[in-house]
């Protein structure tokens, strides 16, 4: 299983998209872990059409993103547990 980890995004005021860079590198993983601090929640969703995505909210993240993520999770990968 390819894992690709990514975290502090801060689109759009670090950048207005993700860089091309990451859509290349994370387009063969069988899944993505975002470990906080999306800023906006169309990262998520852009994330979500490359892999499947798995993610937490950061301490920079506005409102809307922390209704919707969890602060923590643990997620199982084979005979490996992640969080």
């Amino acid at each position: 299983m390819k894992i690709g980890i990514i975290s502090d995004t801060h689109i759009p005021v670090s950048a207005s998209a993700l860089p091309g860079k990451v859509i290349e590198y994370f387009s063969g993983t069988d899944l993505i872990l975002h470990a906080g601090d999306f800023i906006d929640l169309a990262v998520l969703e852009e994330l979500k059409r490359i892999s499947s995505v798995e993610a937490v909210r950061g301490n920079m993240d506005p409102p809307e993103v922390k209704q919707i993520l969890p602060r923590k999770k643990i997620i199982p990968v084979g005979s490996f547990k992640i969080g």
